[in-house]
């Protein structure tokens, strides 16, 4: 697939802004992922699945020189072979037990890419890597009624060049952090009840962090530096969430709706 994004980065409704234009480029983005998943039945009670996904990600940056004044080129190409595998134990016809492990590969996207520096129009970031993670997963669900389900999950995510903010000024200017970490448990309980209601409802703790130090541009006055300290909050993280949803269908029709609450 692709996605090709020709537009005049300054502000078109205004026409005395226009006059002032300082890019005007094509910038595509263009991906192939292939992918393979099986599931073998070894016993009875136990399942296994595994799959593989190749991901290429490819971004060029080219703009009109003789519009802008300037050249404001680049390429940058992303690669990775992600794998992914579980089990399923099946301790009764009402309880399963299960553990899963994968690899996650994630690319800036042309927004992230779009400048190198946060005070100027100086071109792509071609300086900004991909991130990649590994995902475990141990979680139950039982039925502890004929049409309840309770389900209780453990995750932990280790990121390597997660994408964050370096600067925010007359742009926004990205880079990567070089690792951060997510650990959290919940709890869920979905329940169908009569007259086609449904009900479900979860509880999260996340504990999401920044596992090593760096530097950032973001300081605590404009155009200075700070450092973001081992063990700091990843910003826009909630160590708490509570979610609930009542929905309702009616099947003749095929109508959906539903109340939700999140906290």
């Amino acid at each position: 697939s692709s996605d090709v994004c020709s537009s005049d980065l300054g502000e078109a409704l205004d026409s005395s802004v226009v006059a002032n234009n300082n890019r005007n480029e094509n910038d595509i983005a263009y991906n192939f992922d292939q992918f393979f998943q099986a599931k073998i039945e070894a016993f009875n009670n136990v399942d296994f699945h595994a799959g593989i996904r190749h991901s290429l990600v490819n971004e060029r940056f080219s703009n009109h020189p003789a519009l802008t004044g300037a050249s404001i080129n680049g390429v940058l190409n992303f690669e990775k072979t992600s794998p992914v595998t579980g089990v399923i134990w099946k301790l009764n016809p009402s309880v399963n037990l299960y553990a899963n492990y994968g690899e996650g590969f994630e690319t800036p996207t042309l927004i992230e890419t779009a400048y190198s520096s946060a005070s100027s129009n100086a071109g792509p970031n071609l300086n900004l890597k991909a991130s990649t993670s590994e995902n475990y997963e141990l979680g139950l669900k039982a039925f502890i009624l004929k049409e309840t389900q309770l389900g209780v999950a453990y995750y932990k995510v280790k990121t390597e060049n997660e994408i964050v903010i370096e600067q925010n000024s007359t742009y926004t200017k990205y880079q990567n952090s070089p690792k951060t970490g997510r650990e959290g448990i919940e709890f869920s309980m979905d329940s169908k009840l009569p007259s086609n209601f449904n009900f479900y409802t979860s509880y999260t703790y996340l504990d999401a962090k920044f596992n090593s130090q760096y530097t950032s541009g973001v300081g605590a006055t404009p155009g200075a530096t700070g450092i973001v300290n081992k063990g700091n909050i990843i910003p826009g993280t909630y160590k708490q969430q509570i979610y609930a949803e009542l929905a309702w269908k009616y099947p003749a029709y095929n109508f959906k709706t539903a109340l939700r609450s999140e906290e």
